[in-house]
């Protein structure tokens, strides 16, 4: 044997070069980010076991805690958006440079592939969906929009490593490389992760939800399994850290999934049904506002654990979810669920006193569970639900809702059906009220979404002989339900549910009132209508809590 044979082939393969140290800061990350979110996790589950008084402090005091709040606020990504992408992006900045014998375009590309490459487990946890209702299980809505933002930051750091070898090979005339093997699967790893990446960005999902949703979960097996084959040194630990999570989603999702016939289809509109499940499809109990998933999309649980059967308000867009006529009642679904809703929501169920419920279309069956869970507590609820069609306030009645105001925004309304053409798809996307069917939580992600001016045609106030302007002569709803023309004005319909009088009182409440412990505003629809609520919410009543919950593919 020769001298040289002992010498290994590529710089690092001794496992002293800047290979190992690569290997080494990629464990560290992956330490690192783990390490991190287990600890807002930790949090939140001890927030949940122990049940704090936090309703009876106001947010101004809660503001004056230390630093480290803010750091667990951050991880949980309860923070503006900018912050999460500036935190994650210094993160990956941090341990793609950090260490490097010396800094060069291929070592930094080197590194980062490896560094990419370790932070996949951890993107693959945040996406974990487990159905249940227990205090150990934290909602994946609480983690859906750290998974989305930390692997398009980790994408970047991919790119970053692919452009650099292309550039070197292309620079040097050593394409040839490209066609290797294991270059070409990593190339083709790249490509499907561009392709997740652009299918995920809000204006692309919305328009192929279809494909998104089923190139997402494929793609990332292949993603992972193929890093396999091109990586060098090998990344085999991290690969069944993956494949180990992909894994667990997979019989997770086998095991929670039951393949029922609806019970009952009402088709309120052309757009809007109230489908009725068998109670079976869930187990005993559940946290209101839970949600499950029918086929592709999820949906909000209008039910509660007492109700015999299960209640669904869908919203469908492009093609209907279930035929029409009696075909309906007899056409397969395959349920997966149910999934607890965020942390806030939870919160908001288990501490509000009072609780002033905005809901804009479809999102009436998230306020459906819990004003009525809230009313079962004793707390004063009241929901304010905005429709486009008069015909749609039979919701009301079917999901038993009857602490509701009612605001019909549109001048249509009959029963009429429409053919679905170019015009109309055009007024339903500019109305900013419309609502979508898929639900994500709110946090902070449309900031910069066109304030959305919502003056009052109905007014909500009585006027001098004690009736009503605005609200229509003929019911339609519930025996007590108003119901108006126009849209609310949010500030009045506040001053009258929190029993705010005069410009005194409101400017208190500008600056945080101290007695309105328990006190809590929900909006829950569409993003503007989200958006708004929780501007307003934080200009006029500091106080009071916010939770909003989007409903948006």
């Amino acid at each position: 044997m020769s001298v040289e044979s002992l010498i290994p082939r590529h710089e690092g393969h001794d496992h002293s070069g800047p290979h190992y140290a690569n290997i080494k800061y990629g464990y560290i990350a992956l330490a690192t980010a783990s390490s991190l979110l287990l600890l807002a996790t930790a949090r939140t589950l001890v927030a949940k076991i122990v049940s704090s008084k936090s309703a009876s402090r106001s947010r101004q005091g809660r503001q004056k805690k230390s630093g480290s709040r803010l750091l667990l606020l951050l991880l949980e990504g309860r923070v503006p958006l900018p912050v999460v992408v500036m935190f994650w992006g210094f993160f990956m900045i941090l341990f793609c440079t950090v260490g490097l014998p010396e800094f060069t375009a291929k070592k930094l590309a080197k590194r980062a592939g490896r560094i990419t490459y370790s932070m996949v487990p951890v993107i693959l946890l945040l996406a974990l969906r487990v159905p249940g209702n227990s205090v150990i299980i934290t909602s994946y809505l609480d983690t859906l929009r750290l998974h989305k933002w930390i692997a398009r930051v980790v994408l970047v750091s991919a790119a970053v490593h692919v452009v650099i070898y292309l550039a070197v090979y292309i620079s040097t005339g050593r394409t040839d490389k490209i066609k290797k093997k294991d270059n070409l699967l990593g190339l083709v790893a790249a490509i499907l992760m561009a392709v997740v990446g652009i299918t995920s960005l809000k204006p692309v999902r919305r328009r192929v939800y279809r494909v998104f949703y089923f190139i997402h979960y494929p793609a990332a097996w292949a993603i992972v399994i193929l890093i396999i084959f091109h990586a060098r040194p090998g990344v085999l630990v991290l690969a069944i850290m993956s494949l180990s999570v992909l894994f667990v989603e997979a019989l997770i999702r086998i095991w929670a999934t039951k393949v029922v016939k609806a019970v009952s289809v009402t088709r309120l509109s052309p757009t809007l049904s109230v489908i009725v499940l068998p109670r079976r499809v869930l187990p005993n109990d559940f946290a209101p506002a839970s949600h499950l998933r029918l086929g592709l999309h999820p949906y909000t649980i209008a039910s509660l654990p007492s109700d015999p059967e299960v209640r669904l308000l869908v919203r469908d867009l492009s093609h209907p979810i279930l035929p029409d006529g009696p075909a309906a009642t007899e056409t397969w679904l395959a349920v997966n669920g149910p999934y607890m809703p965020s942390g806030r929501a939870s919160q908001l169920v288990r501490e509000a006193r009072k609780a002033l419920i905005f809901a804009g279309g479809s999102g009436l069956s998230f306020a459906a569970g819990v004003a009525r869970a809230l009313e079962m507590r004793g707390a004063q609820v009241r929901v304010i639900w905005m429709v486009r069609r008069r015909d749609e306030i039979t919701a009301l009645g079917l999901l038993e809702v009857t602490c509701a105001e009612v605001y019909v925004t549109s001048n249509g309304g009959g029963n009429k059906r429409t053919g679905g053409g170019e015009e109309e798809e055009e007024e339903r996307s500019e109305d900013p009220f419309d609502d979508e069917f898929e639900l994500e939580e709110l946090l902070d992600d449309d900031e910069d979404d066109e304030d959305v001016n919502m003056t009052v045609v109905g007014s909500t106030l009585t006027n001098g002989s004690g009736e009503e302007e605005g609200t229509l002569v003929s019911g339609g709803g519930p025996k007590g339900v108003r119901i108006h023309k126009g849209r609310p004005d949010f500030r009045l319909v506040a001053k009258e549910f929190f029993h705010l009088e005069g410009e005194e009182e409101e400017e208190e409440s500008a600056g945080g009132v101290g007695g309105v412990g328990g006190c809590w505003v929900c909006a829950c629809g569409p993003a503007g209508l989200v958006s708004q609520a929780k501007r307003w919410a934080g200009t006029y009543y500091d106080g009071v809590e916010f939770v909003g919950e989007e409903y948006v593919l």
